[in-house]
């Protein structure tokens, strides 16, 4: 069975538009069955009926929505919504209320995120994968602070 990760909007609008980045994202998620959170499809949707989409583009975009399984609002996803929401605000970096809820699925689900948005770092519980250079400097930073954090921790505590 092959491993799960969601993508991002902001992925699958690589896809949509046919750009470069949409090719690097495909080939960063070769091994993964990719899927997509409940939020996604409202927010593409949202954009082709804000931007007066035509015909051409929403079959376009009815398409490649076909070929991507929708990770559903389940138990556990809106409490961990409500867990990230909070914990983005007391570390005063406060997120979109549907990047929330993508990083709410992905965490609910224990799967990673395929995102070029690097508003998602430092949210506690997320694994986030990326072909951004940005992107993963941050992450790599973030993840040898907290581990260097622990080690301080475990150091003065004299275990």
């Amino acid at each position: 069975m092959a491993k799960v990760a969601i993508a991002d909007t902001n992925v699958v609008s690589f896809f949509l538009k046919d750009e470069p980045l949409g090719v690097e994202y495909q080939r960063l998620l070769e091994g993964y069955d990719v899927h997509i959170a409940f939020v996604t499809v409202a927010e593409l949707n949202y954009w082709a009926e804000k931007n007066a989409w035509g015909p051409r583009r929403r079959f376009r975009l009815r398409h490649i929505l076909a070929d991507l399984p929708v990770l559903p609002h389940r138990q556990g996803v809106s409490e961990a919504f409500a867990r990230v929401r909070i914990q983005r605000e007391r570390a005063g970096r406060r997120m979109a209320t549907a990047d929330a809820w993508i990083a709410a699925t992905a965490i609910s689900f224990d799967v990673p995120l395929a995102t070029h948005d690097g508003d998602f770092l430092g949210t506690p519980g997320l694994r986030v994968i990326s072909v951004s250079q940005e992107v993963c400097l941050e992450r790599d930073r973030s993840t040898a602070a907290h581990r260097a954090l622990a080690l301080n921790q475990r150091c003065a505590c004299g275990v």
